[in-house]
């Protein structure tokens, strides 16, 4: 009875939340389509370790894409095999140039979306709220499938301070084809980024 009670609540919070918000996911792939089919014009830069700006490109028609490496394997009778791996080296084409990086951080931002300045608590915040710890996980699968009011701080492989975003309708997912690249949608603009320290965090603890 309590499990059923559960799984109607939640399915109540699914369609009010489709009702009362738009879908960040969807507008995700409409991006990815048009990055496919026509590009989306992206401001590209590369940082080292201590947050030093490299070098920025900009381009009209900028794709991301990652290289498979071919090496050796074992199977399990000692017989040798060819094992397909991800390379941690990525290709940047941009307006038809190409551009293969690894080791740094870069970010790809889509024209139009603008660094944001946000302060910190300089104290620890204490929350409250929330319902049944079930409940809370899959709403904020949910959330964020849609798109939430969300802050976004990302920092070198050393933690030093790269740039911050913000937006009331953020969605993010993990491509499986590009080696440690997250994309983030902010609303309805995109933002990708590759080996950094990331955080995605909820405006209301910040508030």
């Amino acid at each position: 009875m309590k499990k059923t009670r559960k799984i109607i609540l939640l399915a109540v919070s699914v369609c009010i939340l489709f009702t009362l918000t738009g879908c960040s996911w969807f507008q995700g792939k409409i991006s990815e389509i048009k990055g496919d089919l026509i590009g989306n014009r992206f401001r590209v830069e590369f940082y080292d370790n201590y947050a030093n700006n490299l070098l920025n490109l900009e381009g009209e028609k900028v794709n991301l894409s990652s290289n498979v490496v071919k090496t050796k394997g074992v199977n399990s009778d000692g017989t040798d095999t060819t094992i397909y791996e991800m390379s941690s080296v990525i290709t940047i084409t941009i307006d038809g140039h190409e551009a293969e990086q690894a080791g740094n951080s870069v970010i790809f931002i889509e024209e139009g979306l603008s660094e944001s300045q946000i302060e910190l608590p300089e104290t620890t915040v204490q929350t409250d709220g929330g319902t049944i710890n079930f409940i809370d996980e899959n709403l904020n699968k949910i959330k964020n499938m849609m798109g939430k009011s969300r802050a976004v701080l990302i920092s070198s492989q050393l933690g030093i301070p790269i740039a911050a975003f913000e937006g009331d309708d953020v969605y993010f997912d993990i491509p499986s084809d590009l080696p440690k690249t997250t994309r983030i949608m902010i609303d309805g603009k995109a933002l990708y980024v590759h080996r950094v320290n990331y955080i995605l965090l909820d405006k209301e603890i910040i508030a």
